[in-house]
Protein backbone atom coordinates (compact mmCIF):
# COMPACT_ATOMS: atom_id res chain seq x y z
CA UNK A 1 0.00 0.00 0.00
CA UNK A 2 1.39 3.35 -1.02
CA UNK A 3 1.12 6.63 0.85
CA UNK A 4 -1.44 7.85 -1.69
CA UNK A 5 -3.62 4.80 -1.02
CA UNK A 6 -3.43 5.43 2.71
CA UNK A 7 -4.41 9.09 2.27
CA UNK A 8 -7.34 8.15 0.02
CA UNK A 9 -8.57 5.58 2.56
CA UNK A 10 -8.29 8.12 5.39
CA UNK A 11 -10.18 10.76 3.39
CA UNK A 12 -12.94 8.29 2.50
CA UNK A 13 -13.21 7.31 6.16
CA UNK A 14 -13.48 10.96 7.17
CA UNK A 15 -16.12 11.62 4.51
CA UNK A 16 -18.11 8.57 5.59
CA UNK A 17 -17.97 9.62 9.24
CA UNK A 18 -19.09 13.14 8.35
CA UNK A 19 -22.00 11.87 6.27
CA UNK A 20 -23.09 9.43 8.99
CA UNK A 21 -23.42 12.35 11.38
CA UNK A 22 -24.54 15.16 9.05
CA UNK A 23 -27.25 13.49 6.97
CA UNK A 24 -29.41 12.27 9.89
CA UNK A 25 -29.20 15.67 11.55
CA UNK A 26 -30.31 17.35 8.31
CA UNK A 27 -33.19 14.90 7.99
CA UNK A 28 -34.20 15.48 11.61
CA UNK A 29 -34.59 19.20 10.94
CA UNK A 30 -36.91 18.51 8.01
CA UNK A 31 -38.96 15.86 9.81
CA UNK A 32 -39.28 17.68 13.12
CA UNK A 33 -42.72 18.90 12.10
CA UNK A 34 -43.75 15.40 10.95
CA UNK A 35 -44.29 12.08 12.72
CA UNK A 36 -40.86 10.55 12.08
CA UNK A 37 -39.10 12.38 14.93
CA UNK A 38 -39.13 9.54 17.50
CA UNK A 39 -37.84 6.89 15.14
CA UNK A 40 -35.11 9.19 13.83
CA UNK A 41 -34.11 10.04 17.41
CA UNK A 42 -33.69 6.32 18.15
CA UNK A 43 -31.55 5.86 15.03
CA UNK A 44 -29.38 8.84 15.99
CA UNK A 45 -28.98 7.48 19.51
CA UNK A 46 -27.61 4.24 18.03
CA UNK A 47 -24.97 6.01 15.92
CA UNK A 48 -22.70 6.84 18.88
CA UNK A 49 -22.33 3.27 20.19
CA UNK A 50 -22.08 1.92 16.64
CA UNK A 51 -19.26 4.35 15.84
CA UNK A 52 -17.41 3.43 19.02
CA UNK A 53 -17.69 -0.30 18.31
CA UNK A 54 -16.54 0.13 14.71
CA UNK A 55 -13.53 2.21 15.77
CA UNK A 56 -12.70 -0.30 18.49
CA UNK A 57 -12.92 -3.17 16.00
CA UNK A 58 -10.70 -1.46 13.45
CA UNK A 59 -8.18 -0.46 16.11
CA UNK A 60 -7.92 -3.86 17.76
CA UNK A 61 -8.07 -6.17 14.74
CA UNK A 62 -4.28 -5.98 14.43
CA UNK A 63 -3.95 -7.28 17.99
CA UNK A 64 -5.65 -10.59 17.18
CA UNK A 65 -3.04 -13.32 17.04
CA UNK A 66 -3.47 -15.83 14.20
CA UNK A 67 -2.11 -18.61 16.42
CA UNK A 68 -4.72 -18.16 19.17
CA UNK A 69 -7.46 -15.76 18.05
CA UNK A 70 -9.88 -16.63 20.85
CA UNK A 71 -7.33 -16.05 23.62
CA UNK A 72 -6.35 -12.69 22.14
CA UNK A 73 -9.98 -11.52 21.87
CA UNK A 74 -11.09 -12.87 25.26
CA UNK A 75 -9.79 -10.00 27.49
CA UNK A 76 -11.52 -7.38 25.36
CA UNK A 77 -14.76 -9.35 25.42
CA UNK A 78 -14.55 -9.68 29.20
CA UNK A 79 -13.94 -5.94 29.49
CA UNK A 80 -16.97 -5.12 27.35
CA UNK A 81 -19.17 -7.50 29.32
CA UNK A 82 -17.84 -5.92 32.51
CA UNK A 83 -18.81 -2.44 31.29
CA UNK A 84 -22.31 -3.66 30.44
CA UNK A 85 -22.68 -5.50 33.74
CA UNK A 86 -21.39 -2.54 35.77
CA UNK A 87 -23.87 -0.18 34.13
CA UNK A 88 -26.74 -2.59 34.71
CA UNK A 89 -25.87 -3.28 38.35
CA UNK A 90 -25.14 0.31 39.37
CA UNK A 91 -28.09 2.25 37.97
CA UNK A 92 -26.58 3.11 34.56
CA UNK A 93 -23.45 4.66 36.09
CA UNK A 94 -20.69 5.26 33.55
CA UNK A 95 -18.04 5.32 36.30
CA UNK A 96 -19.17 1.96 37.72
CA UNK A 97 -19.30 0.48 34.23
CA UNK A 98 -15.77 1.65 33.55
CA UNK A 99 -14.41 0.30 36.83
CA UNK A 100 -16.11 -3.09 36.48
CA UNK A 101 -14.96 -3.30 32.84
CA UNK A 102 -11.35 -2.57 33.77
CA UNK A 103 -11.48 -5.11 36.59
CA UNK A 104 -12.95 -7.78 34.30
CA UNK A 105 -10.26 -7.06 31.70
CA UNK A 106 -7.48 -7.22 34.31
CA UNK A 107 -8.76 -10.48 35.81
CA UNK A 108 -8.96 -12.07 32.37
CA UNK A 109 -5.41 -10.89 31.51
CA UNK A 110 -4.16 -12.31 34.82
CA UNK A 111 -5.78 -15.68 34.13
CA UNK A 112 -5.15 -16.00 30.38
CA UNK A 113 -1.76 -14.35 30.43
Amino acid sequence: MTNADLIIIALLGCLGTLLIRYVPLRLQGRQRQGQGGRKLHQMLAAIGPAAIVSLLTVSLIAEVSPESPILSVLPGAFGLVGVWLGRKLFNNSIAAGTIVGVLAYAVCIAIVG
